[in-house]
């Protein structure tokens, strides 16, 4: 076996890690709403300004974070939007090589389209008529099974009968 041969294979057999050179950045961060409480579902838009493109469209966790990895170098805006909020922009965020950028976002409440329409009838109440109705009558009574029957239960479901 030569020199060379054996300086290779100790070389390549060797326990050294190898570290790569990370060549992009990234941006991290949080959605709240202005009591602090975290946004969930909530779009954010990364734009690359140099190239004027939209390079992610992002939602946020159940927890309010959102994570964009592997950007490339350069400048860009962030847009976070949700339904009832107003929109929130940042701007001139420059990323550099392996640069890991925390930008956090606090979204106003906006004005919100929604309506929300309930529809029912009221219970008519007849306080004129002097009949009463749903009253237990002797014969239901009567033909209640022996074992169910339950005097104290049935007494206390006539009205007026006095509550605790």
């Amino acid at each position: 076996m030569t020199f060379r041969t054996a300086l290779l294979s100790a070389v390549l057999l060797s326990p050294f890690d190898v570290v790569a050179q990370e060549i992009t950045a990234s941006l991290s961060g949080t959605v709240k709403d202005p009591s602090g409480a975290f946004i969930s579902n909530s779009t954010l838009t990364v734009i690359n300004t140099d190239k004027n493109v939209v390079v992610r469209v992002l939602k946020t966790s159940s927890t309010g974070h959102y994570a964009a990895p592997l950007l490339p170098g350069g400048h860009y805006d962030v847009t976070a939007e949700a339904p009832g909020f107003k929109t929130v922009r940042t701007s001139g965020i420059e990323l550099n090589v392996n640069d890991k950028r925390t930008i956090d976002f606090m979204l106003p409440v906006g004005a919100t389209n929604e309506q929300i329409i309930v529809e029912a009838e009221s219970l008519h109440v007849d306080l004129e008529t002097p009949a009463a109705a749903g009253l237990i009558s002797g014969t239901q009574i009567r033909e209640l099974a022996i074992n169910t029957r339950n005097y104290a239960q049935l007494v206390a479901l006539q009205p007026g009968y006095p509550r605790p």
